[in-house]
């Protein structure tokens, strides 16, 4: 959704299109395939001053020390997060172990945990910190946001009418 704001709102995007929508993310992925190797090599990143890229936070403490960075972070309740990835699995017919669940969504909050206190840490990095059931309650008010925080004139209507609440269907 961020993604989709972002581009609806007049910034590039670097994806690749590798990742054909789907019933579970029928707007698309915007996945860009070198980022997973973020840890190897970043010399891509050369190229991309000015676009908005999808990395995940496993991957920022990866990201050059030298470069300044505008950080847009999703929160989501794990719980949903969860549920999410327990319907992608079933969707490829593949059954969510509970336990092994359990046992990731605790990981996954330690991680949280963790990555936001070595964010706030980084002079490197500004972030700005959004949660995924406000910006779908009100659009306009965090496109705005946002803008503001890139600091790069958008399009916040366009970036707002990307918003689409049907697709909030994992809710606590």
């Amino acid at each position: 959704m961020l993604m989709k704001m972002l581009e609806a709102g007049g910034i590039e995007i670097l994806t690749d299109h590798r990742r054909s929508p789907d019933t579970d993310n029928p707007k698309g992925y915007y996945e860009y395939e070198p980022v997973k190797d973020l840890a190897a090599d970043a010399s891509w990143l050369r190229e991309t001053e000015e676009k908005g890229i999808k990395v995940i936070s496993h991957l920022l403490p990866y990201l050059p020390n030298e470069k300044k960075y505008k950080v847009l972070f999703m929160l989501r309740p794990i719980e949903e997060i969860m549920a999410s990835q327990a319907k992608m699995l079933k969707h490829r017919n593949d059954s969510p172990d509970a336990a092994g669940q359990d046992k990731l969504a605790r990981k996954f909050k330690d991680h949280l945990y963790s990555i936001r206190l070595w964010l706030a840490r980084q002079p490197q990095m500004a972030c700005l910190f959004l949660k995924y059931g406000e910006v779908i309650h009100d659009p306009l008010k965090h496109a705005a946001e946002i803008s503001e925080f890139i600091t790069k004139p958008c399009d916040i209507e366009a970036m707002a009418s990307v918003v689409d609440s049907r697709l909030y269907r994992n809710r606590l």
